[in-house]
């Protein structure tokens, strides 16, 4: 039998309610682990990982590719990048240190590396991508993705937890404390 039809955890929902406004409440669940999941999902989790990783790089190697003949070191240096910071995308030179303010070092451009082999459009389509442009860059999917496969090139993602259902969770500063 397949171990989610074995119903492998429990739920225990417990809910409080603040005592100066009942339409306040915390919700709290507790998950019960019957069975622990199977040690090769770490595994098969982080190939998805890397895989997935991989096609955004075999993406500019294939729009690369169709517009020059790449040599050996070119091929190499191709990869699709993860820019938390927009300076990353343009670049910006390097900033000496001011009474207020530590030096700057320079910032190579991911566009400027990438521009001989792409095509506007493809380059346009990265840099739209890119964490940067986001309110939270360092939670932004790509951002995610390239850290958890960089996490598990080494060692096996340890797999923690999947949730059969679709749920919500919303904060409410009623309750905080309690946490």
């Amino acid at each position: 039998m397949a171990y989610r039809a074995r119903e492998p955890h429990t739920f225990e929902g417990r809910q409080t309610f603040d005592r100066a406004d009942l339409n306040e409440s915390t919700l709290t669940m507790t998950v019960h682990i019957k069975e622990e999941m199977p040690d090769t999902w770490g595994l098969i989790i982080g190939d998805v990982l890397t895989n997935l990783r991989a096609a955004l790089d075999h993406a500019v190697f294939g729009h690369a590719a169709a517009k020059t003949q790449l040599t050996e070191a070119q091929e190499k240096k191709l990869q699709y990048p993860v820019l938390q910071d927009s300076d990353q995308w343009l670049g910006a030179p390097a900033v000496p240190a001011t009474a207020s303010s530590p030096r700057k070092p320079k910032v190579d451009s991911a566009k400027k590396k990438l521009d001989p082999f792409l095509h506007v459009d493809a380059l346009d389509v990265i840099e739209q991508s890119q964490p940067c442009h986001s309110a939270d860059p360092h939670r932004h999917w790509l951002t995610v993705l390239n850290a958890l496969v960089n996490r598990d090139k080494h060692r096996a993602l340890r797999t923690v937890a999947y949730v059969n259902d679709d749920f919500t969770v919303a904060y409410s500063e009623a309750g905080r404390d309690e946490w």
